[in-house]
């Protein structure tokens, strides 16, 4: 799995500038915190409706 990410990874670089990498990563890494947070709050909602 790491060795493909890697590989990814390098194409990547390969076609794109660093700054767009680095744009990209951060809107990720935004979107997957979004996404806890959603679960997190369904989980909590679940959670509260048993007890």
């Amino acid at each position: 799995m790491d060795n493909i990410l890697y590989l990814n990874k390098n194409i990547y670089d390969y076609k794109y500038p660093i700054k767009y990498d680095i744009n990209n990563a951060i809107k990720l890494k935004i979107f997957i915190l979004h996404n806890y947070f959603i679960y997190l709050s369904i989980y909590l909602f679940i959670y509260l409706s048993i007890y």
